[in-house]
């Protein structure tokens, strides 16, 4: 067993080791000692090796800490342990028991231990030596501390042409480093590089063109200007956007069934094309339903809390899944808008960072008060939801509205009339086991008998598959009135919900229809249902009905989508109701798992609930069933108590829709039901009336219950004071935005820093904590920081100054003096060059074709992808059972508009690394692969794209092969070629058109893959080897790396 820590005498271990200045250390420490010139800085130098090597065992997480020992925190860190040793103790290496345990070879002293296969490099060694003999200087963690005011800007002696601030701190860097900034990339080059950075698409040729000829001294400024200004610019900061939103059209679990996301999207879209301020484009994203007077525009960009993943899976604990979508929105935000790795702190303290569980969960406590369910439905939209409706639709519900108010208002006096009875059933006979009451429309599922009921008999229903079916009745829509009067006889009690009567659907229905049921406490209610949870009326009595006794239960519902209007009845009775729930403004009535109306059977027993462990199966007997087409007068209730009982034929009297204004406000309400019936809506964020509780959660678990927390934030960063800011999610946002805050403003234009520059000053764009890269230039960081504050959060004005840098506009050639000293590009001693995402790679071949359609926002697009892929999820989603691509011009949009179905995203996408969305990316992998060659030959997209951008260049039929080819570099490269290149491009296509000659059947072939169709006035064989010409074009790296 291995000796405790610190349980060793210090005066023992002094035996072995006398230090002083470096010597008496082992041989290759030594070595490395030496060689440490500077002084060595904790941040820097120190706290990386504690955080890799140590904290894992004496960092933040207290439940598992060893040794009682704390290295993450400066009182830790030089704090007596149990036996009065330090393990560090500043200028004196002989009391600095971790100085020992790092130099010891005894595998039963050293640190890390050998089990836990970390280890100490020499170098390690040494700075942690040379730090104790400094003196031992502790210093909060980088990111943690508030910049309160700009960073000084070095000074440098540049030759750079214009006065940009951040050349002066890469000048600073590039000097310390012994390295030169390169030259100016060449003008083409640098209109590719900015145009494709600013828009993701090339340059066109009037462009080309026009920044060639424009020889004025702002000629570059002026282009980033008018590029700014684009619908294409809004995208380019859009598509950023949505990786770390996790957008996608699909729920991501499960089935992936379809959903609502586009609104959304085009929401960020005009907010970056007004350049809305980032403070205000974040706190509208969390918190928009929460500000005075919030507009719709505002709610639709609360969506970005519910981009998340959900499922449809029967099975699931709803809770459980609830939950994990708290989490997913908490460690969202963390990950956007903190870099911190939040979701290490979900099951126990963070091991690295200062970050306890308790504050996680009073994190997510602001994103755990809204009204909404884990298990959904497999397709569809699940509330709190928004309804999308334009201006003219809006004005149409404006004008119902008045015109019932008006109606309502008016009180034409109303004369009671017999209502019609829809359905009686005394349940008397079961013919072949399976009709009642000699009406063939009225069946029985499961094993249904007749036992002797209130009057004569009744059903008796005592197995989980056993129901009643009635076809062929009316379905009630939320604006129509009705009736239900039943006996009831309930021996067993499962404490869930029993159906009495309805036609309520499936989660894969939206749950939509009526019932009346007796809840988990045996109560009678009543609801009418839209769409769960959102969208529906749920009123319950007070009273409880009891077993093993006969019980009269009746409701009794006037039509105007209003709990109010519900009355329930026990034993010819009012009685006190409580509503639980009173929102209906869309249709109740019936749907397929396709959302298609479907006329519904009325089930009496059992709901068609399923998959959620409450299916709504009653046991017990029922007898007596009528329902009728209209609200009764409050005394009928006694009548049909008292009549029920000795009669078969009782008629009722009340309202139905024809009784004075009623006809013409039912009218209305069904013209407003119809309406919002076929308007999209989206999923935002609403909070819910109360306050739901927090927990701790042990281990992460949903049932693993602790203590109680409030909201709150993490206190290391910035302590959440509740007299400054609400305690809700807008209160959140104002945090996020306090001056006080050292993290948001840091970790936005570091991410800004990436979009432009490839990487991030922070490398670990995901991560600014203790395990995650230190800033190559953090004077720079703070300052644009800061400059990004003092603006007034301006994204235009940050990525401007970024890319009108000469910084950014050196030339991206490698020299063998700056591979040798800056092989990784880290001082930025030249160019950015990486490859283009996967968006842009296609975007190029679609606008260098002349393919692309641009036009903006709307629903996503599907372009072309291999058949049977969606066919491998299984039909669960009955919305993406197959795959259907888009005619038309629609296939041709940019790729931010495609379709993301989660489990099964757009193959060239994931080939060249998009992410699936299914959690917030700040940082996408880059990859070179062979695939990618390969979808850059084969794919029908980049055919179709190949055989469009030869007719293009071919549309000038006095062009020479010569002309034809210069134009296509221009296109696909912003570039012409150079003489070698027309040469071997002649070559190319003088063997591809003589192989096409001699086998026309390639020609038909070849020119039919994809829906472009080549003009009658150009040839064929002449196009399909020019096709393969240009198809060379895409593949050469030019076309898809930054230059």
């Amino acid at each position: 067993m291995r000796p405790s820590y610190f349980k060793i005498s210090i005066l023992s271990i002094c035996t072995l080791f006398i230090f002083s200045c470096g010597n008496n250390l082992p041989e290759k420490v030594a070595q490395e000692y030496k060689a440490i010139d500077d002084e060595v800085a904790y941040n820097i130098d120190i706290k990386p090796i504690l955080s890799d090597r140590c904290f894992s065992c004496h960092g933040p997480d207290e439940e598992n800490r060893k040794g009682d020992i704390r290295l993450d925190t400066e009182v830790g860190l030089f704090a007596k342990s149990e036996n009065g040793n330090k393990a560090f103790v500043p200028r004196n290496l002989s009391s600095s028991e971790a100085i020992h345990r790092i130099l010891s070879d005894d595998p039963e002293l050293m640190m890390p231990p050998p089990d836990s296969k970390l280890q100490l490099s020499d170098k390690e060694k040494a700075l942690l030596v040379k730090w104790v003999e400094q003196g031992a200087e502790w210093k909060e963690h980088w990111a943690f501390i508030t910049q309160n005011e700009a960073s000084n800007i070095p000074k440098a002696n540049l030759d750079w042409k214009q006065d940009n601030k951040i050349d002066y701190f890469i000048q600073n860097e590039l000097a310390k480093n012994n390295l030169e900034p390169s030259e100016e990339a060449e003008k083409l080059q640098l209109l590719r590089r900015v145009t494709m950075d600013l828009t993701g698409l090339p340059p066109t040729l009037n462009d080309i063109e026009f920044f060639k000829n424009d020889l004025s001294d702002n000629a570059y400024e002026n282009l980033v200007d008018q590029l700014m200004q684009t619908d294409a610019f809004a995208e380019r900061l859009t598509l950023e956007w949505l990786d770390i939103a996790r957008y996608a059209d699909s729920h991501g679990i499960h089935a992936d069934g379809v959903r609502t996301s586009y609104p959304w999207r085009d929401w960020v879209i005009n907010a970056f094309k007004a350049n809305m301020p980032f403070d205000q484009f974040i706190t509208e994203q969390m918190a928009g339903d929460l500000l005075p007077n919030a507009t719709r525009d505002q709610i639709i960009a609360t969506a970005f809390n519910r981009n998340h993943p959900m499922t449809g899976e029967g099975g699931v604990i709803d809770e459980e899944v609830r939950l994990e979508y708290v989490a997913n929105r908490t460690n969202t935000m963390g990950t956007a808008l903190l870099g911190l790795t939040l979701e290490c702190a979900k099951c126990h303290d963070h091991k690295f960072d200062p970050i306890s569980q308790k504050e996680y969960f009073q994190l997510s406590s602001f994103f755990n008060n809204i009204k909404e369910l884990g298990m959904t439905g497999n397709d569809g939209d699940y509330g709190p939801v928004v309804y999308l409706t334009n201006e003219e639709q809006d004005k149409i519900v404006e004008y119902i509205d008045s015109e019932i108010d008006n109606l309502e208002k008016a009180k034409v006096p109303e004369t009671p009339k017999p209502l019609k009875r829809v359905v009686y059933h005394g349940f008397e006979t079961i013919k072949n086991k399976r009709i009642i009451d000699n009406r063939k429309q009225t069946r029985t599922t499961g094993e249904v008998d007749l036992k002797p009921g209130k009057k004569g008999k009744a059903a008796n229903f005592d197995h989980m598959d056993d129901s009643v079916r009635m076809n062929g009745l009316p379905q009630f829509e939320g604006n129509e009135p009705f009736t239900i009067s039943l006996w009831t006889y309930q021996d067993k009690d499962n404490h869930k919900t029993k159906t009495l009567v309805g036609n309520a659907g499936s989660k894969d229905q939206k749950w939509r229809g009526w019932e009346i049921y007796l809840d988990s406490l045996n109560r009678a209610a009543f609801r009418i249902v839209s769409m769960l949870p959102h969208d529906y009326l749920h009123v319950t009595s007070e009273q409880t009905i009891h077993l093993n006794e006969w019980t009269h239960v009746s409701a009794s519902y006037d039509g105007t989508m209003k709990a109010e209007g519900v009355s329930i009845f026990i034993n010819g009775k009012a009685v006190p109701t409580k509503i639980y729930f009173d929102q209906l403004s869309g249709s109740s009535y019936p749907i397929s798992g396709r959302f298609s109306k479907n006329n519904r059977d009325l089930s009496v027993g059992k709901s068609y609930r399923r998959f959620t462990g409450d299916d709504g199966i009653y046991a017990g007997t029922i007898d007596e069933l009528y329902i009728y087409n209209g609200e009764i007068l409050p005394n009928q209730a006694q009548k049909l108590f008292e009549d029920s009982q000795k009669t078969s034929n009782i008629n009722v009297i009340g309202f139905d829709n024809t009784s004075g204004n009623r006809n013409k406000v039912a009218s209305l309400r069904k013209k407003r039901l119809q309406l919002y019936d076929t308007v999209p809506n989206l999923m935002v964020m609403r909070e819910a009336p109360g306050i739901r509780r927090t927990h701790v959660l042990g281990r992460g678990q949903y049932d693993n219950k602790g203590e109680e927390v409030n909201v709150g934030t993490i206190s290391k960063v910035l302590p959440f004071d509740e007299t400054k800011y609400e305690p809700n999610r807008l209160g959140l946002s104002k945090w996020l935005f306090d001056p006080e805050n050292p993290l948001t403003a840091r970790v936005a234009v570091n991410r800004y820093w990436q979009m432009i520059f490839g990487t991030g000053i922070v490398a670990t764009t995901e991560d600014f904590g203790n395990q995650g890269s230190l800033p190559s230039h953090p004077e720079l960081l703070d300052w644009l920081a800061e400059e990004f504050r003092n603006s007034g959060w301006d994204v235009r004005s940050l990525i401007r100054l970024m890319v009108t840098s000469a910084t950014y506009k050196q030339s991206s050639k490698i020299t063998e003096s700056s591979l040798a000293i800056d092989p990784e590009n880290k001082w930025l001693s030249r160019g950015p060059s990486y490859r283009w995402q996967a968006e842009f790679v296609r975007d190029n071949a679609l606008a260098a074709s002349g393919l692309l359609y641009d036009k903006v926002g709307g629903k996503s697009s599907r372009p072309y992808q291999p058949e049977g892929l969606w066919l491998e999820k299984g039909n669960f989603s009955q919305a993406l059972f197959t795959f259907k691509k888009d005619s038309g011009k629609d296939q041709y949009r940019r790729s931010m508009y495609t379709f993301i179905r989660r489990t099964s995203p757009p193959p060239f996408m994931t080939i060249f690394d998009a992410p699936s969305r299914d959690v917030c990316t700040v940082r996408r992998e880059r990859t070179n692969t062979p695939l990618q060659a390969l979808v850059l030959l084969n794919d029908p997209q980049f055919v179709e794209a190949s055989k469009a951008l030869a007719c293009r260049i071919s549309e000038n039929l006095s062009y020479n092969f010569e002309n034809k080819i210069r134009k296509g570099y221009l296109l696909a490269l912003t570039r012409e070629p150079n003489y070698q290149e027309i040469s071997i491009m002649k070559d190319l296509y003088n063997d591809q058109l003589n192989h096409f000659n001699r086998n026309q059947k390639e020609v038909v072939k070849f020119l039919n893959i994809g829906d472009f169709k080549i003009p009658d006035n150009l040839d064929k064989t002449e196009i399909a080897a020019l096709s393969v010409a240009c198809n060379t074009l895409f593949n050469m790296d030019e076309v898809y790396t930054k230059r």
